[in-house]
């Protein structure tokens, strides 16, 4: 949520990209936060996927519970959080059909949430790491082999693969497949805190952040020793240079899903590691209260930056990091609030009750009918 809030602030309140009025440093200090603020989406969707694979091992049987909360939380997120958020956006950029149509991270999640702890509970882990990595493979083909033809086509390209040419947001396959694999991780974890060996799971945690890492950092440079060595070859091949660029992010390309979901993997490791140390509790517990009320802090934020923020005309912009710190102050007093009273409790569509209503209407329907 951090790295969330930071890409947001940069993005708006500095836009280095377009605004010749800010200084050389300043600009450069907003690039670089918007470069580093993109650990934000793979660590969002892995953190998603490894809470489920850890508590469906430490409590298989509250795993049915489970689903059907998630289910309803994922409705909830396709329906009504996209409305919430599209408003800030049109608020923003002036664009209706933009804003409903573009695919936000939540999107990709809410999806996520509802398919993959169904895979969790049906298929072994192995078999997820397959499906997981079949996902990605499939996403990665059609984004860049296939060239939709119709409306219908277009669309399900669009939300299901992404384009390479368009920002289509967050397509649902590939980051549905980052989902699958990161249960797999959660699960051992979960395996070894079971057993009283949680440090482990820590290890475990930076092993794959370390192969990660290695594989996108060497791939990075051997990319740019191709493009300074021989330009004319990354030119006749610019799409599959695109494809393991590091800033692939939409769709998520796997150079990009490496580095930055590697360093989201050392966070995570720390943030378990954190948690069983009493003496960080002052820092825990209100990064916990953040991420217990993580899609509340996401909607209220794109309504601080993207509306209240160019509001304000704060001056000064190489106060930024000054300003970011408030607003991150400001959310965390909100997530506390609305900790307070458990407002999550909210975040639903009321699907599991709904559920006994339509089975006692169709009940009904039927008696009638065998009346007639």
């Amino acid at each position: 949520m951090l790295f969330v809030c930071l890409s947001h602030f940069a993005s708006i309140f500095l836009a280095p990209w377009d605004n010749p009025s800010l200084s050389p440093i300043v600009q450069w200090s907003g690039m670089l936060a918007v470069d580093i603020s993109m650990i934000a989406s793979p660590t969002f969707v892995s953190v998603s996927g490894i809470v489920v694979g850890y508590l469906y091992r430490c409590n298989p049987q509250g795993m049915p519970a489970l689903r059907r909360k998630l289910i309803d939380r994922g409705l909830f997120l396709l329906l009504v959080g996209h409305g919430l958020l599209a408003v800030p956006s049109y608020v923003q950029f002036h664009r209706t059909p933009g804003a409903l149509r573009f695919e936000m991270i939540t999107d990709a999640i809410g999806v996520a949430i509802i398919i993959g702890p169904s895979l969790l509970m049906w298929i072994s882990a192995r078999g997820r790491i397959v499906v997981g990595t079949a996902l990605l493979a499939l996403a990665w083909c059609v984004s860049y082999l296939w060239a939709p033809h119709g409306t219908f086509a277009s669309i399900m390209a669009r939300y299901a693969f992404g384009f390479t040419d368009e920002l289509s947001g967050f397509p649902f396959i590939p980051w549905l497949g980052v989902y699958v694999l990161a249960t797999v991780l959660g699960e051992r974890v979960g395996t070894y805190a079971r057993a009283s060996q949680p440090r482990r799971g820590d290890a475990l945690f930076l092993r794959v952040a370390m192969i990660s890492l290695g594989i996108g950092i060497a791939a990075t440079v051997a990319r740019h020793m191709v493009r300074a060595l021989t330009p004319a070859l990354m030119n006749e091949h610019d799409s599959l240079f695109g494809f393991v660029a590091a800033s692939r992010k939409f769709p998520p390309g796997p150079i990009y899903l490496l580095l930055f979901g590697g360093a989201g993997m050392i966070l995570i490791a720390k943030a378990f590691s954190l948690s069983r140390d009493d003496k960080w509790a002052p820092l825990t517990r209100p990064l916990g209260a953040i991420g217990r009320a993580s899609f509340f802090v996401f909607i209220l934020q794109s309504y601080v930056y993207y509306i209240a923020l160019p509001a304000l005309g704060l001056p000064y912009p190489q106060l930024w990091p000054l300003y970011y710190v408030t607003s991150l102050l400001f959310f965390l007093a909100a997530a506390a609030l609305w900790n307070a009273f458990d407002g999550n409790r909210f975040l639903t569509i009321g699907l599991w009750r709904t559920v006994p209503i339509v089975r006692a209407m169709r009940s009904r329907v039927r008696t009638a009918l065998a009346a007639r």
